[in-house]
């Protein structure tokens, strides 16, 4: 996966980032309640001067669904 940002306000030099990483996630119930959870790592290509070289990035999701007909 490949990621571009870009902050247009900061200095020339410092506008763009270019993210490249991989990351996995699935979904999980805790009890009724269906939650998506994922991990992802992005190596930072070109960075800004004042940003890291890495980044790593966890989600969590919690997954409601209005009930259907047959649910009610």
């Amino acid at each position: 996966m490949m990621i571009m940002t870009s902050n247009w306000t900061a200095r020339a030099s410092d506008q763009g980032a270019v993210l490249v990483g991989a990351g996995a996630g699935k979904n999980v119930r805790v009890g009724p309640l269906p939650i998506n959870m994922s991990l992802a790592d992005y190596y930072n290509a070109d960075w800004p001067k004042d940003a890291s070289q890495w980044q790593l990035r966890f989600q969590v999701q919690l997954l409601f669904h209005e009930p259907t007909l047959k649910e009610c």
